[in-house]
């Protein structure tokens, strides 16, 4: 059944196929327990066709490669890759190892402030940041602006805000993501309640040009000073991501 063309015809519900670039071909056993290609005389992995003895005992988990020496068809063993290299298709058509090209991008930063900041009553304000969570890029500069986030690598940005408000029930609570200390990007605004943390989070992508830089900025009409909560992992907090 050897030479079958149909990948739909139902010898293949019986036995090991191969493709030798042409048709389908059936793999058999000879009589010493060899693999042989239907058709052929040639057996797999025989010495008399490659030379190399390591051939014909491969080691668990190698990998079998066909190719062509002198135009004669010949099994190989391909040699173990580099750590995290993947088996990929080069551009002659045939298999080699490769390190695989990173897809993600890695400029971010994520800043925070670790103590409770008191806002007056309305005036807008730019929160303080005075750590980092982490920062791939010098996006964050703790001793000079530390309100920033500025971009060192022209793209796309995921830019995140999280802010908790003291408890109050009194007037208006706002925050917003302000682009290059004027434009607004992203906001959010609530009334609060009295027994319990107002908590705001605003989310944008935003295309970012270097130097561009955002701010996290917030406003309350509570009647007097109010705090911005230091809150574990919560408030305040400003990230941005490059996605693009």
């Amino acid at each position: 059944m050897s030479g079958i063309t149909d990948p739909t015809e139902e010898y293949f519900k019986d036995g090991t196929w191969a493709w030798d670039g042409t048709r389908w071909q059936k793999l058999l056993v000879d009589g010493n327990g060899k693999l042989q290609v239907a058709g052929m005389t040639n057996v797999l992995l025989d010495g008399t066709i490659h030379s190399d003895t390591l051939a014909q005992s491969p080691a668990l988990g190698r990998v079998i490669v066909g190719l062509l020496s002198n135009g004669v068809p010949k099994w190989s063993i391909l040699t173990p890759g580099a750590a995290g290299q993947v088996l990929t298709v080069q551009a002659a058509g045939g298999l080699d190892w490769a390190t695989p090209t990173a897809g993600a991008y890695t400029q971010g930063a994520r800043a925070y402030h670790n103590v409770n900041q008191s806002i007056a009553n309305g005036v807008p304000t730019m929160l303080a940041l005075n750590a980092e969570r982490y920062d791939t890029d010098v996006i964050h500069d703790l001793a000079v602006s530390n309100s920033r986030l500025t971009c060192r690598t022209e793209g796309k940005y995921l830019i995140c805000g999280l802010v908790a408000w003291a408890t109050n029930g009194v007037g208006l609570r706002i925050v917003t993501l302000l682009l290059n200390g004027a434009t607004i990007i992203a906001g959010s605004g609530t009334p609060p309640t009295a027994t319990d943390l107002t908590m705001h989070s605003v989310a944008v992508v935003q295309a970012m040009v270097v130097t561009d830089y955002v701010e996290l900025r917030v406003y309350q009409t509570s009647g007097g000073a109010l705090n911005v909560l230091a809150l574990a992992e919560y408030s305040p907090e400003l990230m941005m991501q490059r996605v693009g």
